[in-house]
């Protein structure tokens, strides 16, 4: 049960940031805008990190990796240290 929670309130969380991103698009005004943006992202946070504890630390260093294998650096051979430079 509590994955099926913890998947709910993930999926719920990627479609708010979504609906954030569409808003700009919805024709309001500037102060609706605000407001439902900043409204909307809360909600998708909080549904965010209520799914990481639902699903547990496998799932979050799931999440993690995912977003940081792109950004990684490769690693630099090691200079040979018996030659002169």
């Amino acid at each position: 049960m509590k994955k099926v929670a913890g998947f709910s309130l993930l999926s719920v969380a990627v479609l708010t940031w979504v609906i954030a991103a569409s808003l700009p698009f919805l024709g309001l005004n500037m102060t609706e805008m605000a407001v439902g943006t900043t409204a909307i992202v809360i909600v998708g946070e909080a549904a965010f990190w209520l799914s990481v504890y639902f699903l547990g630390a496998q799932y979050w260093n799931n999440i993690k990796a995912f977003f940081t294998r792109p950004f990684r650096r490769a690693l630099k051979p090691e200079m040979d240290c018996t030659t002169e430079a």
